[in-house]
């Protein structure tokens, strides 16, 4: 008997004997294809050997549905919590993540609140801490509650032997497993790139990208563009320009490079190529908003920008200067560890590496968790956000 779908009507029969399902057969359905159904166990088995391959065949076809329909939107955590417009990508240049209550702010509502002589968190109006002892404190009250980003948050801070703690890879592949585990998106990606780059754990691709589609159908634009360089490094181009017009659609402006390059190449069409673009302006214009404009003009973008202070004799020595419409001096902290709420560096796209199959040279963003060059990558033009 041929595998076929099998319809919802009284002509239902197992796909091995034929016989038709009553009240006294109940016919079970094959749970991974979901195209055949069976009388028993014994029925099953004995027709599996002519239903094996159509069975991997559209278990792949579902798997790809899911893969390709879900995660189309940003996920929460990508949204200001105070504007409620979705943060630019890569997120770390365009806001900062405060301890103190676990919430990334936009650098618009950061510099409109600081306008407004407000220089504490612009969420939960907590000091902002220069103080690593009082600023891991913090970190692990809320990791002692089981918040996730505050796991994560912790993990990243083992990475790069951020507050006062030494750097630690397994410890820190362990703290996202365990974020990842209650919920942490970018957990999820955090872990794949672990796993991806054999940092802190056993370098295994497939569970890097096992991980990395957790994260993508969970709406992690970055996850999803990893995906694309996976599915690339296999020759499947169709199915990396697919993922690239996920990730551009949400903001990405590298996903739209590497489509042209693809369209350039003949990997993408016009139609895909214009997609992106449509796509990924439409984004640009949701994240748009005066105070982002404001924080922009004034130079508060970045990864070497911070949390905007009043100048002093002592901070002015070795920092940038710069004057608010009000006439108040606010100083640009360029040490990154200074900035507001412990800006993160570990994830977002710090390192951009090149790299060419098939002739399409496309360019893969993915964290530098470690500062050492990748030895499975040629890098060229380590550009840095």
């Amino acid at each position: 008997m041929s595998c076929v779908p099998v319809m919802d009507d009284d002509d239902e029969v197992c796909a091995n004997c034929g016989k038709q399902g009553s009240d006294t057969i109940k016919l079970k359905i094959c749970t991974a294809c979901r195209l055949v159904k069976y009388c028993g166990v014994d029925c099953q088995r004995a027709h599996r050997k002519q239903h094996k391959k159509a069975c991997k065949q559209r278990a792949a076809e579902l798997k790809d549905e899911q893969l390709y329909s879900q995660g189309l939107d940003r996920p929460e955590g990508d949204f200001c919590p105070i504007c409620t417009l979705p943060i630019p990508l890569p997120m770390d240049k365009h806001s900062g993540f405060n301890a103190c209550c676990m919430k990334r702010i936009c650098h618009g509502c950061t510099v409109a609140a600081q306008k407004r002589g407000l220089l504490d968190c612009a969420f939960c109006r907590t000091a902002i801490l220069d103080n690593d002892a009082d600023n891991l404190a913090m970190v692990h009250a809320r990791v002692a509650k089981k918040d996730p980003e505050a796991i994560n948050f912790l993990g990243e801070k083992f990475v790069h032997g951020q507050l006062g703690l030494q750097k630690d890879m397994r410890k820190a592949v362990e703290l996202f497993t365990e974020a990842s585990e209650l919920g942490s998106i970018k957990a999820l990606c955090n872990l794949g790139i672990a796993y991806h780059c054999g940092e802190g754990v056993q370098q295994d691709t497939v569970k890097a990208v096992e991980v990395y589609k957790k994260a993508a159908m969970q709406g992690n634009a970055q996850s999803r563009h990893n995906l694309a360089d996976w599915e690339v490094r296999k020759g499947n181009n169709d199915r990396a320009v697919r993922h690239l017009l996920i990730s551009a659609k949400m903001g990405d402006d590298d996903s739209v490079d590497n489509i042209k390059r693809a369209f350039e190449a003949g990997f993408a069409t016009k139609d895909q190529y214009a997609e992106a673009l449509k796509g990924y302006q439409d984004a640009v214009e949701e994240m748009k908003s005066y105070d982002r404009d404001e924080a922009k003009r004034l130079g508060y973008m970045g990864r070497a920008t911070g949390s905007l202070r009043p100048a002093t004799a002592s901070t002015a020595a070795n920092n940038t200067i710069f004057h608010s419409e009000n006439g108040r001096r606010w100083v640009r902290y360029l040490d990154s560890t200074r900035q507001n709420g412990l800006e993160t560096c570990s994830t977002g796209f710090l390192g951009r590496i090149h790299w060419a199959v098939g002739g399409v040279p496309l360019t893969l963003c993915i964290p530098v968790l470690d500062q050492r060059p990748f030895q499975e990558w040629s890098i060229s033009g380590d550009r840095r956000a």
